[in-house]
């Protein structure tokens, strides 16, 4: 336990505390200890020994009572503070489950405060740590934490800085935010986020209305739409609306008790709101600071023709990606994909299924060349070609580097992931199929969790007489079948 002889406790908050334990609190009190704790990290250290050892001590109360004779009424003792404090010192020696059950009880009792008290604020002490989201993609991604978020990853009610790169963030509600860097954002429910630097877009999932944004001066609700959120070093906040529309609610600073400010913007407009004056003002559209920002699906690009070029490696950058019918998000889970390194990788995350239009004529010595990673693995991971026109809802035959389940016509001799970085392929794929194929499709499927990270760099097709391109300089070993075991 902390020890706070040289900051004494103040006695009204020792007796508020008192109180959520002993469960008499009323919402006022809630509300006055939530602010005490925001503003004294001493006070934060001690709410949460109180709340430890009265939990442990709920537990253990309740384990030595007696299972009670058929027919027989027991009543339990409920133990005083000074009871508690008397008898702390012989009750911390708990079991592993037992700690566990004593933890779910401190965060009930933490959670019985209050959630935040202010636009964009969140309590880092009566918020419950739970699941909101999860880290779908990132490019770049450097995190100010020690154990930073990999994608496929839970993230929880909390604080993140965002010092470099691109986060891709799927909130339980199907709400996709993306966040660029420099940025600071609290997450504070499965619909709801908090902007304190940086910048922020945000795709609302169709049918779903009321995510919410909240910056220093402004809280952007949604009612159906694609809005992006920026704020400046001097708390400047701006909202671009990209589809749909959204409301934004203003605090008055001059009364604090008066309903805020309510102003809708639509598609094409942008205002800026200015904390410091109170200030509302048109801003132009054009003028937007999320260039970095764009999901790959939303790049546009002719076929990729590689008759001309089999030797070269693929660049993504600027290419059409499709959505395979019936695949790429199927039962709901979610389904992104990032260009990364200057167009030689792409990454795919969530439950997805992504294709590319190309021109290719395979003949029984054609090659698939390239290099795989996966952060998380999934059900059936690979790439795919197809020979129709159009896509459809027919799954091809994929070459797989890792799977878990199977599928006719998917060839599986070739997966030999160990799940150690990269990993290189040279796969003959030739052998399997011949004629001219339309599409090739990169495939992380995960219809269980939805959480699959696959990343596929330097992606090439060439012919068995000629030389590939050289590969990079990273660790590699060749997809080679694995070797069949002898029949008895």
């Amino acid at each position: 336990m902390h020890e706070h002889e040289d900051n004494p406790m103040p006695p009204d908050a020792i007796s508020l505390i008192n109180a959520i334990c002993d469960e008499r609190a009323t919402d006022e009190d809630r509300q006055r200890l939530a602010e005490m704790l925001h503003n004294d990290p001493a006070l934060r250290s001690h709410y949460i020994d109180t709340l430890t050892m009265d939990a442990m001590l709920r537990f253990e109360q309740a384990a030595e009572l007696s299972s009670p004779m058929p027919g027989e009424i027991r009543p339990a003792k409920r133990l005083r503070r000074t009871e508690i404090e008397a008898e702390a010192p012989s009750r911390w020696r708990l079991s592993g489950t037992q700690m566990s059950i004593a933890a779910a009880l401190i965060l009930g009792l933490a959670a019985a405060i209050g959630i935040y008290s202010s636009i964009g604020r969140v309590d880092p002490i009566a918020t419950p740590a739970k699941t909101v989201a999860i880290l779908l993609t990132s490019q770049g991604a450097m995190w100010d934490v020690q154990d930073p978020p990999m994608p496929g990853s839970d993230m929880h009610v909390g604080r993140y800085r965002l010092n470099d790169g691109i986060a891709q963030v799927h909130f339980l509600d199907g709400t996709e935010m993306r966040v660029e860097a420099p940025a600071v954002f609290d997450l504070l429910s499965e619909s709801r986020a908090a902007l304190h630097s940086g910048s922020i877009v945000a795709r609302v999932a169709p049918g779903h209305t009321g995510f919410q944004i909240d910056a220093p001066s402004v809280s952007v609700v949604d009612l159906g739409t694609e809005f992006g959120v920026s704020v400046g070093a001097n708390g400047l906040s701006r909202v671009y609306v990209f589809e749909g529309v959204v409301e934004a609610r203003v605090p008055q600073p001059a009364d604090a008790t008066a309903p805020p400010l309510r102003v809708r913007l639509s598609r094409m407009q942008a205002k800026a709101f200015d904390q410091a004056t109170g200030l509302i003002q048109d801003i132009p559209f054009d003028a937007v600071p999320f260039a970095d920002v764009v999901s790959a699906t939303a790049a546009s690009g002719d076929l990729i023709d590689l008759t001309t070029a089999p030797k070269d490696a693929i660049n993504f950058t600027g290419k059409k990606l499709i959505n395979v019918p019936m695949q790429d998000g199927q039962h709901g889970w979610p389904t992104g994909a990032v260009v990364m390194h200057n167009g030689r990788t792409l990454q795919l995350a969530g439950n997805a299924w992504k294709a590319i239009p190309i021109k290719y004529k395979f003949t029984p010595n054609t090659m698939l060349d390239f290099e795989f990673r996966s952060d998380r693995v999934g059900e059936l991971v690979g790439i795919g070609f197809s020979n129709k026109s159009e896509l459809d809802t027919i799954s091809p035959p994929v070459f797989l580097v890792q799977f878990r389940e199977h599928i006719k016509n998917f060839i599986e001799e070739y997966a030999n992931y160990d799940g150690i970085d990269w990993q290189h392929y040279s796969i003959p794929v030739g052998k399997h199929m011949t004629g001219t194929m339309n599409f090739m499709i990169f495939v992380a499927d995960d219809d269980t969790t939805g959480r699959c990270s696959a990343y596929y760099r330097d992606v090439r097709l060439y012919e068995a007489d000629e030389k590939a391109a050289p590969k990079s300089n990273e660790t590699e070993k060749t997809a080679t079948p694995p070797a069949k075991e002898n029949a008895e």
